[in-house]
């Protein structure tokens, strides 16, 4: 993470594997959030950091570019399928 940062200030295209890394990384902040809301005892309850923490990760499945557009970056850049 830390080199594609150093890429991205420096005006350096980070490359496919930023995508690669955000997918990675919401996908698992979302699994995350949904377990603790799952295990939270909240009966219903909409506030919490919990609540905030899961719909927070919805955001991130948005900002930098939606999973689909990612992955069909990904398809193209690191499998070499032809755009579709």
């Amino acid at each position: 993470d830390q080199r594609i940062a150093q890429l991205a200030v420096g005006g350096q295209d980070p490359g496919s594997e930023s995508s690669v890394r955000k997918l990675i990384g919401v996908r698992y902040r979302q699994e995350l959030a949904e377990f603790r809301m799952d295990v939270a005892d909240g009966g219903g309850v909409v506030a919490g950091r919990e609540v905030h923490d899961f719909l927070n990760t919805r955001c991130l499945s948005i900002a930098g570019g939606t999973e689909q557009i990612l992955l069909t970056l990904a398809a193209e850049r690191l499998l070499g399928l032809p755009r579709g």
